[in-house]
């Protein structure tokens, strides 16, 4: 996220997507040793950490009851 900050231009909005936690821990192969997983307080914190200001933040319900997060982050304008 800092690097998506870094390079952003000022009042710029990027958007990142993480699958839930809630879907990952159902994964077998999706171990702490191979995979982070992040619920919404984790990508809200990543996000204000980074620099953005928080702009929204959306739960998504995918295909198969995957379930995942979407935050839309704005780089304050100069």
């Amino acid at each position: 996220m800092s690097e998506a900050y870094r390079v952003l231009r000022p009042g710029g909005r990027a958007v990142f997507h993480v699958t839930a936690r809630a879907s990952m821990e159902g994964w077998r192969f999706a171990s702490a040793a191979t995979h982070r997983a992040y619920d919404t307080g984790d990508v809200l914190a990543l996000i204000t950490n980074a620099g953005f200001i928080y702009s929204e933040l959306k739960h998504l319900a995918l295909p198969f009851g995957l379930q995942g997060l979407i935050d839309i982050g704005t780089k304050p304008a100069k």
